[in-house]
């Protein structure tokens, strides 16, 4: 029972990895701790009574509480300030098998006091893995228009307000919002290259006027299209696999876009959408011949991301 549990619960943590945080509101003054926090958590498993494993999880609530003095302050901490820094360091601790870890302690820690130190430490892990097991955290948006999960809305919040205001990144912040009327519009500019090539001698001339009505067409920052690239070497196609914007997939493909384009980390859109496990994204990008044998630059296809972030649809 513990086996398919802890599965489970690993195949949601697994989602999570990207989490920050400030997306659940860790407050800066704990964030000190933390790194010692995550030291003391991962001896967990090398505990090997369940009195041990108790007198670990105490210690990782005091690291938590500890001022940078040194002296435990427990005043200074709420239950909702402990619960989302247990919350970060359950996801960013690779521990796979909570589930057994918390039957054992419970099973065979027979002097137990409920209103004890040690219980109230239990109790604390127990209520933020049960937090993370309800899929509270999950960062998935559901395949429908809205955003239901405030996770996922501050993580793509933090992808716009990053962007500044050249057509380019105005071009992305419209594909990662599901804009499609802008993205249409912003593309529908590229139309007027074909004016150019008309108003030339003929498509290869380079005489000097030539020249000069092509150069300033490919040198116009003000430019878009579905080749342009962000600075991590994402194009259109990249943000809109990212987002889950499966609604604008077609209207890429349909201008140009390359599926099989790499940004600087080797990764195609479909290694972005599998990462993310965006099921109709995935499809469509495989619908337009994406191929699922590209690897990363660490050796990653689009299935091994899957499953690594544990997608198994």
């Amino acid at each position: 029972m513990e086996a398919s549990e802890d599965a489970a619960f690993n195949k949601i943590t697994r989602s999570l990895q990207d989490l920050q945080q400030k997306d659940i509101g860790v407050k800066p003054e704990f964030s000190f701790n933390i790194p010692r926090a995550k030291r003391e958590l991962a001896q967990l498993n090398k505990c090997t009574s369940p009195q041990q494993k108790l007198v670990c999880l105490r210690k990782v609530v005091q690291l938590i509480t500890q001022s940078p003095s040194q002296r435990v302050n427990l005043e200074t901490m709420c239950a909702d300030d402990l619960l989302s820094v247990l919350l970060y360091l359950l996801v960013k601790t690779e521990i796979p098998n909570w589930m057994a870890n918390l039957s054992y302690i419970k099973n065979f820690r027979f002097s137990s006091l409920a209103k004890d130190e040690l219980g109230y430490c239990l109790t604390s892990f127990e209520a933020a893995i049960e937090y993370i097991r309800q899929g509270s955290l999950s960062a998935k948006p559901p395949e429908s228009e809205g955003f239901g999960d405030r996770l996922f809305l501050k993580q793509r919040m933090s992808l716009l307000s990053q962007m500044t205001s050249s057509p380019t990144d105005c071009l992305f912040k419209h594909i990662a919002s599901g804009n499609q009327k802008e993205v249409e519009r912003l593309l529908s500019q590229e139309d007027h290259d074909k004016d150019a090539v008309q108003k030339m001698c003929h498509p290869l001339c380079f005489c000097d006027d030539c020249e000069k009505l092509v150069s300033g067409r490919l040198n116009d920052p003000s430019v878009v299209t579905p080749f342009s690239r962000d600075d991590r070497g994402h194009t259109p196609l990249h943000v809109a696999a990212l987002c889950g914007q499966a609604s604008l997939i077609d209207l890429l493909v349909s201008k140009g876009a390359m599926v099989n384009a790499t940004d600087y980390h080797g990764a195609t859109p479909l290694h972005l959408a599998c990462q993310k496990g965006y099921q109709s994204v995935t499809l469509l990008l495989l619908h337009y011949k994406a191929s699922a044998e590209v690897q990363d630059n660490n050796g990653n296809t689009p299935l091994h991301l899957a499953c690594t972030y544990g997608h198994e649809d």
